[in-house]
């Protein structure tokens, strides 16, 4: 499979991609058709070193953790292709895939976030903004397919951490208009 190809499972991301949450993205795909085969995390890592070389994604931070910040071009280039590609990637799973697995990570950042250490909870502001627009983004999918809304806890308790009173209100206006529309 093209690196290209490959690529598109990245077209829900935006801003920033943990690279070691990599192979839990590609999980939730084997969880939700478990005879998926058309990704492998070393087939998206390889896509994913490829993207570095082109400039489409940057590397900040090292170790285990290593962060990448995504071009801005890449998710527009991705998000108009997919739909060209239907015939070879599944949107609508991507797009499950992509739901599930900030649903995973919201819970995690929010337990550190939580914690009763102030290391652990200065950790989660720090990886909540970091993700805030991927998180953010699997919210609105999660609210326009009328599923649950986990992350928006994660959310609230980040932008109530960095006393953040105007986007508070944004988020809490924005998950109430669309909350009011789920059936009973």
């Amino acid at each position: 499979v093209e690196s290209q190809q490959v690529l598109l499972y990245l077209a829900p991301f935006s801003g920033h991609i943990v690279r070691a949450a990599l192979p839990q993205y590609v999980g939730h795909f084997c969880v939700l058709e478990p005879e998926f085969t058309k990704l492998s995390v070393q087939m998206l890592d390889d896509a994913v070193r490829e993207a570095i070389n082109w400039g489409l994604l940057a590397i900040h931070g090292e170790g285990p953790l290593e962060e990448l910040t995504i071009h801005p071009l890449l998710p527009y280039f991705l998000r108009v292709k997919l739909p060209q590609e239907q015939d070879e990637v599944n949107a609508n799973l991507i797009t499950k895939a992509f739901q599930n697995h900030c649903t995973d990570l919201a819970y995690m950042y929010a337990t550190i976030l939580n914690s009763n250490t102030a290391r652990e909870h200065q950790w989660g502001i720090y990886w909540i903004k970091l993700e805030y627009e991927n998180l953010h983004s699997a919210l609105k999918i999660s609210l326009a397919q009328q599923d649950g809304v986990e992350i928006f806890a994660c959310l609230d308790d980040y932008l109530s951490s960095t006393q953040d009173i105007s986007s508070t209100l944004d988020l809490v206006q924005e998950v109430y208009q669309r909350i009011i529309l789920y059936p009973e």
